[in-house]
């Protein structure tokens, strides 16, 4: 398992491009891991930069950024429409970190 938010390429891609340090980091998980099983429970520009990728189409995704986050409603509602293979909660309903790492954690003892 590893986040790359802190990695010095994400935070150089994301000053460079103009994005967030959370979308650089899926761009360089995706360099880095083809068919990852991504976990993306606080930014929806993570989410959204994922659906971006076609590198993505055969990851599986648990995307679940909380309510009140600006785009988390609709990043949710796009990782629905995208033919992954995903875990969200629809909608404005609850989300975030807490949430994400309860349900990796829910996937893993059952494995």
């Amino acid at each position: 398992m590893h986040c790359y938010v802190h990695e010095p390429e994400a935070r150089e891609t994301a000053e460079r491009e103009g994005i967030t340090r959370s979308a650089a980091a899926v761009r360089l998980a995706l360099e880095r891991h083809r068919g990852a099983f991504f976990v993306i429970g606080n930014a929806p520009t993570a989410l959204m930069e994922l659906l971006r990728h076609g590198e993505a189409s055969d990851s599986v995704v648990i995307g679940v950024p909380p309510i009140g986050f600006v785009g988390a409603a609709q990043a949710k509602d796009a990782l629905a429409r995208s033919g992954l293979t995903y875990l969200t909660v629809p909608g404005h309903r609850g989300g975030g970190s807490p949430m994400a790492s309860s349900i990796l954690n829910t996937i893993g003892g059952m494995a």
